[in-house]
């Protein structure tokens, strides 16, 4: 039996949402350019840039990309 592990989590859906739009756009432009690396960066220090790096790379990793 697959067990899931809880790495990083967020209750709110609405991010969860944003966050699940940005992985299939991130995913539409890897099969569109072949690009692998994307950078992301804040407008501020404390915007919240690694935890949104954070959700991405989970969610890639969830999807199987």
């Amino acid at each position: 039996m697959e067990e899931k592990i809880e790495l990083y989590s967020v209750d709110n859906s609405i991010l969860n949402d944003a966050i699940d739009r940005v992985v299939v756009k991130l995913h539409g432009l890897n099969k569109k350019s072949g690009s692998k690396i994307f950078l992301l960066s804040g407008a501020s220090v404390n915007a919240g840039t690694a935890a949104v790096a954070i959700n991405i790379a989970i969610s890639f990793a969830a999807a199987g990309w």
